[in-house]
């Protein structure tokens, strides 16, 4: 009797599983054992029928025989159809019966757990993608700056060297006028310096005619007043 329990313990102890593969060859054997029961009452009954009046079923009707056919296959059908019932019920009440036992919530605990690692995982790595991603554009971004600011630092250093380069051109230009007039200025002083020297040696030049002639009368006076006192 112990035994007895034993295996039947084992057996109600048994998973859902091993329970629905059972059920499933018990109404496999079912089926088979209606069809094998069928097949031998229809071939019995023929064989009576046949031993009994062979000329009968030779002139038994066409259309007789296609209507047994299609009861044969009706019957078939209807019993697929119970079995597929049976088998669906079957699968249904171990579907049901593992959605309410510990092991399935378990399951679902560890696969819930599971897929919320998975999806923190993933939306870590976008995380660190996304992060990636901004720093690299940040440092494009600076790279750019940089870039444009030393284009700017050069544009503004060949303007300014352009700007010393005219400016450097005005100033030779400038000091070339000043120069050039200065010379003109010098040329002019030379020239005024030449004039007022031929001027003033004009003018030593009358001045000593004049005070030659101015001599001359003075000797030719004296000379007369010295013969009018001679002649008193």
């Amino acid at each position: 009797m112990a035994r007895k329990a034993v295996k039947v313990r084992s057996r109600s102890s048994s998973s859902p599983r091993k329970r629905k593969s059972r059920s499933r060859d018990r109404d496999k054997t079912k089926a088979k054992r209606r069809k094998k029961k069928h097949r031998s009452t229809s071939s019995s009954g023929r064989s009576c029928q046949d031993s009994s009046s062979v000329v009968e079923v030779k002139k038994e009707d066409p259309a007789l025989e296609e209507a047994r056919k299609l009861q044969a296959q009706k019957e078939e059908k209807l019993i697929e159809e119970e079995v597929a019932r049976r088998y669906d019920a079957e699968l249904q009440r171990v579907f049901e019966l593992r959605l309410t036992s510990i092991e399935h919530r378990e399951l679902v605990k560890v696969k819930v757990e599971e897929e919320k690692t998975r999806l923190e995982a993933i939306m870590l790595k976008e995380v660190e993608e996304t992060k990636a991603q901004i720093l690299e554009e940040i440092a494009h971004k600076k790279q750019d700056e940089e870039e444009k600011e030393k284009a700017l630092a050069e544009e503004r250093k060949k303007e300014e060297e352009q700007k010393e380069v005219e400016q450097r051109k005005l100033l030779e230009q400038k000091a070339k006028v000043d120069e050039e007039r200065l010379k003109e200025l010098e040329q002019r002083q030379e020239a005024q310096r030449k004039e007022r020297q031929h001027k003033a040696q004009e003018e030593q030049k009358k001045a000593a005619e004049t005070s030659r002639l101015l001599n001359t009368k003075g000797q030719r006076a004296a000379v007369g007043f010295k013969l009018n006192s001679s002649v008193l």
